[in-house]
């Protein structure tokens, strides 16, 4: 319990400690711990997506889709954001 409460803190300071807008704060990279570049994310979406999407939209679109996403999601892993965009893409 008690080192619970601590992670809850550390996770907290971080917090107060950033002032940055959510579209500015991109995840860490799993690989180094460096926040991705607006490229590297649209990047990222975009070739997930194709996957996803088995290739059938041209890369450009998906490119254009993933900047005009990265504003309000850039602070979100962009496969995750990929895959909610094809689910939301297959029931319509």
């Amino acid at each position: 319990m008690i080192a619970t409460m601590a992670s809850f803190q550390s996770i907290a300071n971080k917090m107060k400690a950033s002032k940055r807008q959510p579209w500015e704060q991109a995840h860490d990279d799993a690989a180094g711990g460096d926040p991705l570049t607006r490229e590297q994310w649209i990047d990222r979406f975009a070739l997930r997506l194709a996957m996803l999407d088995e290739m059938q939209h041209p890369l450009d679109l998906l490119l254009q889709l993933g900047d005009e996403l990265w504003p309000s999601y850039g602070g979100v892993e962009p496969e995750v954001v990929a895959d909610a965009e094809y689910r939301a893409g297959s029931r319509r």
